[in-house]
């Protein structure tokens, strides 16, 4: 298991990057419940020898950092704990994914360090939680979430363009940021069913929940006639 603290910059810059998926099964993760795994298991920091002999059969140098970029990918939760601390065989696929992990290292660390220049995801990342204890999606949540919001889509992957931002369980946003998808439910492979798709001002705020144009056309017609004049 791993003992390294991520940031919540890492960890949105290993989810932006290598595009907001599962290395593993290729599922669509959210930022919040995604798990970042050391391709290379960290406890092999203990064993140096192990470790050495590891290095070598992937053709990496002695001094390969196993707590940076190159080493990181984005897992989901099963897939990581199927995984824990095991030493992948040094077959092509694995090699190919340490190899994207070193391409986009530089990318990665970038848009790590712009996240904190800025404190958007950091922001972000509370506004969510304090959201989700609260168990309701406030209006202005969404105003809050922008400054991420446009962070997080200049950085996106090309095939993520126009997808929505899955921030965590039922927390979802258009990339356009003018829809929020809310609540839903994830299945397992990340898609999404039945969701119930909301404005952003129909969105409840301070336990009121304001009337969609539908939802108020609908009231309308359950109203009974109006009664006619009095009889005479």
């Amino acid at each position: 298991m791993s003992t390294f603290t991520f940031s919540h910059e890492e960890r949105h810059a290993v989810f932006t990057v290598h595009g907001e998926k599962c290395y593993l099964c290729g599922a669509l993760i959210d930022l919040l419940t995604m798990e970042v795994d050391h391709v290379i298991p960290e406890r092999l920091l203990k064993e140096p020898d192990t470790l050495r002999a590891v290095l070598h059969g992937y053709g990496l140098p002695e001094d390969f950092n196993l707590n940076s970029y190159a080493n990181w990918m984005p897992a989901c939760k099963p897939c990581n704990n199927k995984k824990r601390g095991r030493v992948f065989n040094p077959v092509p696929i694995v090699q190919i994914q340490l190899q994207m992990a070193a391409e986009k290292a530089p990318r990665a660390a970038a848009l790590a360090a712009e996240a904190i220049q800025k404190q958007t995801v950091t922001k972000a990342i509370n506004t969510i939680q304090r959201a989700l204890t609260a168990g309701t999606f406030l209006n202005e949540i969404l105003t809050q979430l922008q400054p991420m919001v446009a962070l997080h889509v200049k950085a996106r992957e090309p095939e993520m363009t126009g997808e929505p931002i899955r921030l965590a369980p039922g927390y979802i946003i258009e990339a356009s940021a003018h829809l929020v998808i809310g609540p839903v439910t994830l299945k397992a492979e990340g898609t999404v069913v039945s969701p119930v798709i909301k404005p952003a001002a129909d969105l409840r705020v301070g336990g009121a929940t304001h009337q969609s144009e539908a939802e108020a056309v609908e009231g309308e017609r359950e109203q009974p006639p109006p009664a006619g004049p009095p009889a005479v």
